[in-house]
């Protein structure tokens, strides 16, 4: 059987699946080499498909959300208490204060043990 997969979500290279070991089927990138692990050819061809996009480090969304616009309107209003007269302050501020409100990836959102998803021994 052979599968149609998508192209990898790391580097957009062709991916190739195959048997692996005697527990399953992986879905590997043949450029970038990252893995994604099923019981089957069907089971990790769905997997690779279907997985949710990552957001990479230090992607912000397009738009402020209101707690990154609130955050760095505290953070001028701080700097202004503080006695900061200069607008690169402000900006400096506001800026680093409404990269820390940006909304941050899901934590066990299962990408970090996709390469093995209960096939290995670990």
């Amino acid at each position: 059987m052979s599968i149609e997969l998508k192209p990898c979500p790391f580097c957009g290279a062709k991916p190739i699946c195959y048997r692996f070991a005697k527990k399953g089927w992986a879905a590997e990138c043949e450029n970038c080499d990252f893995e994604m692990l099923g019981a089957n050819e069907p089971d990790v061809a769905a997997k690779w498909n279907a997985r949710a996009p990552v957001a990479q480090a230090g992607q912000v969304p397009e738009k402020p959300t209101e707690a990154m616009l609130q955050a760095g309107m505290n953070a001028m209003a701080e700097a202004q208490r503080n006695g900061s007269q200069s607008l690169y302050v402000y900006a400096g501020v506001c800026w680093d204060a409404m990269l820390a409100a940006a909304p941050q990836p899901a934590e066990g959102d299962g990408i970090d043990h996709a390469w093995c998803d209960g096939v290995c021994d670990e």
